[in-house]
C-alpha cells in the first residue's frame, strides 16, 4: 500500500493509520515518524484528504 502512494507523493515519507473498533489508532511506516505520531493525540493531527485518480 505504501508503495502504491509513493508516485503521488515523491520524496515524502508515507505513514498509514488505521483505527480499531474503539478508535485507537495504529500507525505503519517509518519508525521515527510512527513513534512520534503515537504520542500525539489524534485530534491534534491536522488531517487532509486527497483524491487520487
Amino acid at each position: 500500500m505504501v508503495r502504491s502512494f509513493q508516485p503521488y507523493f515523491p520524496g515524502i515519507p508515507i505513514v498509514l493509520m488505521a483505527q480499531d473498533s474503539v478508535g485507537i489508532p495504529t500507525y505503519y511506516g517509518r519508525k521515527d515518524i510512527t513513534r512520534f505520531l503515537a504520542r500525539v493525540p489524534i485530534h491534534a493531527i491536522p488531517w487532509k484528504e486527497y483524491a487520487i485518480r
